[in-house]
């Protein structure tokens, strides 16, 4: 499949998903929800975008399930203070051990990239 394409059937994707759930995606990384889309093709078996959002728009908590792919703590955050759901000990240490896995890999490689950078004369 073109890559215009995709990108097409991704658009018409997120359109779908505000007009029929209020969830604006729209103005997200592009390559960030692309990369997060094409995962949840595999997961939810759909040879396509376009049928991934045929089965999104037509069945909510296949959904709910996306939300996972396109913002697992926006959903996190969602399950806490909307739905009600238990923040354990557990669930918070995961949390943060998630979020400090991802400050010490973004700390780790910003020196590594000042290194590679070429010397300006």
């Amino acid at each position: 499949m073109s890559e215009r394409l995709q990108d097409i059937e991704l658009r018409l994707l997120l359109e779908g998903i505000f007009l029929r759930y209020s969830h604006d995606f729209r103005n997200y990384s592009k390559a960030s929800l692309k990369r997060r889309v094409l995962q949840a093709l595999t997961r939810f078996d759909c040879p396509s975008i376009s049928a991934l959002q045929e089965r999104v728009l037509r069945d909510p908590a296949l959904f709910a399930e996306l939300l996972q792919f396109l913002a697992p703590s926006i959903q996190f955050a969602l399950a806490i203070t909307v739905f009600g759901e238990a923040l354990t000990p557990i669930r918070l240490a995961c949390f943060a051990l998630i979020w400090a896995g991802l400050v010490v890999y973004v700390a780790g490689a910003m020196p590594g990239r000042r290194a590679a950078a070429p010397e300006q004369p």
